[in-house]
């Protein structure tokens, strides 16, 4: 994500001294599998803390969930394992929100902030359900589908003026 947000805001430049409108798609690979991410966000929470979610049991399982557990061996996983990867987890999603800061800290010193859409969307909400020995949920209407849709964006700043609907 550093090299990512180090070249968007390279991009940045260019864009300010144009003037003109712009797109700048910036994809972060962070938080993702496989997880890993460089101190000090590896150890910013303690995997002893992190409460761990509801484990299920595997009755209801689609069976290539079953395949993928066993083929990348998350159903061998402990609890202290589990703590682990979502601690590091944590530790990624952190990485990402600080690296999306330069990112704004550079659009508000180029003077972009005040007339520019920033839309995030993570494309896999990929939260740590890999290792639950719970089913993804796949009711309609469920407040959770949200995570087995595989997408979800959010729109976190946008500009103080809207344009007529007649344009």
């Amino acid at each position: 994500a550093y090299a990512v947000t180090s070249r968007a805001i390279q991009m940045l430049d260019e864009i300010a001294a144009a003037g003109a409108p712009f797109f700048l798609h910036v994809p972060y690979l962070e938080p993702h599998p496989p997880y890993f991410v460089s101190p000090p966000y590896d150890s910013m929470v303690d995997p002893e803390s992190v409460k761990l979610p509801d484990q299920g049991t595997d009755a209801g399982r689609p069976a290539w969930q079953m395949t993928a557990r066993e083929q990348f061996g998350s159903a061998l996983a402990t609890e202290a394992d589990v703590r682990k990867m979502i601690s590091i987890f944590y530790g990624m999603i952190a990485y990402a929100d600080s690296q999306m800061g330069r990112l704004y800290h550079a659009l508000a010193q180029r003077g972009l902030m005040e007339n520019t859409w920033v839309i995030w969307r993570y494309d896999s909400v990929s939260r740590p359900i890999s290792l639950s020995k719970k089913p993804f949920p796949t009711k309609k209407g469920s407040a959770r589908l949200i995570y087995s849709s595989g997408v979800m964006a959010r729109v976190s700043t946008f500009p103080s003026f809207v344009l007529p609907t007649d344009r």
